[in-house]
């Protein structure tokens, strides 16, 4: 947040705006989103939220679509222990498509994966990751 908050001030100066903070429902979604472009892809969308702005304040509405989508809990966001591991489960198996690299990117035995596996009703053999996220509810 403090480069966000940097960004903003330089381009409230550069676009002679008078914005002074970033609202909470911005910040939850700048936090909640995956910076694939770091840095830059930061400074873009500061930026461009301060061409759209209108306000004092930086608001959710002003980000990128992208961005304030991913700052909405969906229906796979895990609530208990439980759904934190299953999801934890079907995205190990679903990125690696190998049962003992997921077993160890979990930090798991393979056997406590099939454990796990049975225990949550997931294909024994899933042939790809949208079976995956079939079991998880997607």
């Amino acid at each position: 947040m403090l480069l966000a908050r940097r960004f903003l001030m330089d381009f409230a100066s550069q676009y002679r705006k008078e914005i002074h903070k970033i609202s909470r429902r911005a910040e939850s979604a700048l936090l909640a989103y995956s910076w694939l472009g770091n840095v830059r892809e930061l400074e873009n969308v500061i930026g461009r939220g301060c061409m759209l702005v209108r306000t004092s304040m930086l608001d959710l509405e002003d980000l990128p679509e992208e961005v304030r989508n991913r700052s909405v809990p969906g229906p796979t966001s895990p609530t208990t222990m439980g759904e934190a591991e299953k999801q934890a489960v079907i995205h190990a198996l679903g990125k690696t498509k190998n049962k003992a690299r997921a077993a160890r990117n979990l930090g798991i035995s393979r056997a406590r994966l099939y454990r796990l596996m049975e225990k949550y009703g997931l294909a024994e053999d899933p042939s790809t990751e949208e079976s995956f996220n079939e079991a998880a509810g997607e």
